[in-house]
């Protein structure tokens, strides 16, 4: 792994963090990786994405 692509999912995975479960701001984070990734990289997040999305639609409907 590049060292730019390091830095890139540790940013991800801190704003997911720091998301605490804002269901809002967690598809916002997806929504942005997903624009700002190539189309390689794309298809290696494509499941942690959609499980993401998930969490983030079935936090939603709990509350």
């Amino acid at each position: 792994m590049k060292k730019d692509e390091y830095t890139n999912d540790m940013n991800q995975l801190l704003e997911i963090i720091n998301a605490k479960g804002d269901t809002g701001e967690l598809l916002e984070i997806v929504d942005k990786y997903k624009q700002t990734e190539n189309e390689e990289s794309n298809h290696n997040h494509d499941l942690f994405y959609q499980e993401l999305r998930v969490i983030a639609e079935d936090s939603a409907r709990e509350d």
